[in-house]
């Protein structure tokens, strides 16, 4: 049985708070007494360090993000991580796409992650993503339009199966994965869909997982196994853990903003629809609508999100278009049937920039887009707007 050490709850409460990376009280005071040194420090007082990054181990690491983790996105999170894998981590456990934070077992970096698997969920979500992928690659466009293009990577990668578990494989990798998505040329994103729709069931719609021959990384067997494709997109959170939860806190905030552009494109693909782009609180949007595009989203439905909070889209079945000049420029009508959000999606906002076209009429609500070079994406309008 433990010896038992009777403390005063006001100092409980101080090693409470110095437990951050540590787990417990206990855990603070261990490190104490392993870096005690009696030349250095007197027998009266006990100057208490902050976790630093070079004191805190793999598994203080990971405690310390869950609750940085927990902090930031206000949801119990999810550990994750093989033993025999190279990353662990916390996920928010999202069915569809996920929030996560991963950690690689040889360094102290840590990589904020928008994240996709090829789990069923709710009709296999990443099969639609990528068939919608295969017809329209609407990634390159967003490559090209978002500023943190090249501090993000692109990782498209294939899951084994064994019963629940996900074996190591020599083909884990898919095409250039890994890779900047500045850098992600469109022949490269068009052969890695391709490859990871391979690794569904075409003749089930890819609404299964398919059967390929991998090498088992352990043995070097040559086995098949059932797989289905996994996409994650990842940012650098630090090199080295920061020594406040503070630091931490801003860390990762500031990769959920790099971030953000690409977890609504993902999301966006799961509400099923043609991705028109990304539009912010003033209204300046990113991806041009053509004419001859705008042909091709009648009877289609279409959906837009916020760039910064969300998860928050609007959309429809587009019914019309036409095009007409506004401030000697062209610019595209559409109408469409408003759809409501699905469960769980937060309704979008009606407060609306003033180029909005005021219209509102039996067969939907008129949305405009300003012309292709310097995209700006705007409605509903009309009365809605000061609800």
């Amino acid at each position: 049985m433990a010896p038992t050490i009777e403390i005063s709850k006001e100092l409980y409460a101080k090693l409470e708070k110095l437990a951050v990376g540590f787990d417990t009280p206990e855990g603070v005071i261990d490190r104490l007494a392993t870096n005690y040194d009696s030349s250095n420090v007197s027998t009266d007082t006990v100057n208490v360090p902050q976790p630093a990054a070079s004191r805190l181990d793999a598994d203080d690491q990971k405690s310390f993000i869950a609750k940085v983790f927990a902090d930031v996105f206000g949801v119990t999170p999810r550990p994750f991580g093989q033993k025999a894998g190279r990353w662990v981590g916390v996920s928010d456990d999202n069915d569809g796409v996920q929030w996560n934070v991963a950690l690689p077992r040889d360094s102290a970096e840590a990589y904020l992650g928008v994240n996709l698997e090829g789990m069923k969920y709710r009709d296999w979500p990443i099969a639609r993503l990528l068939l919608s992928e295969k017809e329209n690659l609407t990634l390159i466009e967003l490559r090209d339009v978002i500023s943190a293009a090249d501090l993000i990577t692109v990782h498209l990668t294939r899951d084994a199966w064994q019963a629940a578990a996900r074996p190591q494989i020599k083909e884990k990798q898919i095409g250039v994965s890994g890779k900047a998505l500045a850098a992600l040329a469109e022949q490269e994103w068009r052969a890695m869909v391709d490859e990871a729709l391979e690794c569904l069931d075409a003749a089930q719609g890819f609404l299964a997982r398919g059967k390929q021959e991998v090498t088992l990384e352990k043995s070097g067997e040559l086995v098949e196994r059932e797989t289905s494709p996994h996409l994650t997109f990842r940012t650098l959170i630090w090199d080295s853990p920061p020594t406040s939860m503070e630091e931490a806190m801003a860390c990762i905030e500031a990769a959920q903003q790099r971030l953000r552009p690409v977890y609504d494109w993902v999301e966006g693909h799961l509400l099923g629809g043609v991705n028109l782009g990304l539009y912010d609180e003033h209204e300046s949007g990113y991806w041009a609508v053509t004419e001859e595009k705008a042909k091709d989203l009648v009877g289609k439905n279409i959906y837009l999100h916020k760039k910064q909070a969300g998860p928050s889209w609007h959309g429809g079945l587009v019914t019309a278009y036409r095009v007409v000049n506004y401030e000697d420029k062209p610019r595209v009508i559409f109408t469409y049937k408003p759809a409501l959000p699905q469960k769980g999606v937060k309704a979008p906002s009606l407060k609306w920039g003033p180029y909005a076209e005021k219209l509102l009429t039996e067969d939907g609500i008129h949305l405009l887009h300003k012309d292709p070079k310097g995209l700006g994406l705007w409605g509903p309008a009309g009365k809605n707007a000061a609800e």
